[in-house]
Formats: structure tokens, C-alpha cells, sequence
């Protein structure tokens, strides 16, 4: 099995999940859970292109690094802006 294509359908039976969730009134907002924890999915695509490839690390080693701090920003553990640092100098 492609660990691509299995990273993508549980991605996907993810959001099903928590839109089903939402629905059923079981959860108040999915589309603030996935406007929070969507970086998360950045750092599982980068750990699935390292296992993959491992040889080529640089890459998924930025993606990861990217979602990280995208990742502590939009959760509220760094206070700072993330597109502070990404962004041109103002």
C-alpha cells in the first residue's frame, strides 16, 4: 500500500468524522477544530515523505519545521505571529 494514498484517506475519513460529528451536534464547530489543527496535517505529510524517502530529508525536514510553528501559532502556544517571521519585512 502507498503510504501517500493511506496518509490521504485517513485525512479524509478525519474531516468526514468531525463534519458527521458537527452535524449530530456532538461537537460544536469542526470548522474551527480544522482552522486550528490543520498544520498537523503538514507535519504527518512531512513524516510520510521522510519514511518514504528518507534520503531526500531536507524537504520534508522544512515542511515539518513550517508546520510546527504554524502548528504552535494557530493552538495558542506561541503568542508571536507565525507570518511575522514568513512574511516580507514591514
Amino acid at each position: 500500500m502507498n503510504p501517500a494514498r493511506a496518509l490521504f484517506g485517513s485525512l479524509l475519513v478525519i474531516l468526514g468524522a468531525l463534519f458527521l460529528l458537527e452535524a449530530a451536534d456532538v461537537i460544536a464547530d469542526a470548522g474551527q477544530i480544522v482552522g486550528d489543527w490543520w498544520p498537523a496535517a503538514l507535519l504527518a505529510i512531512a513524516l510520510t515523505a521522510f519514511l518514504t524517502n528518507p534520503r531526500h530529508w531536507v524537504a520534508p525536514a522544512v515542511i515539518a519545521v513550517i508546520g510546527a510553528g504554524l502548528l504552535l501559532t494557530t493552538t495558542g502556544v506561541l503568542e508571536a505571529d507565525m507570518w511575522e517571521f514568513l512574511g516580507p519585512p514591514s
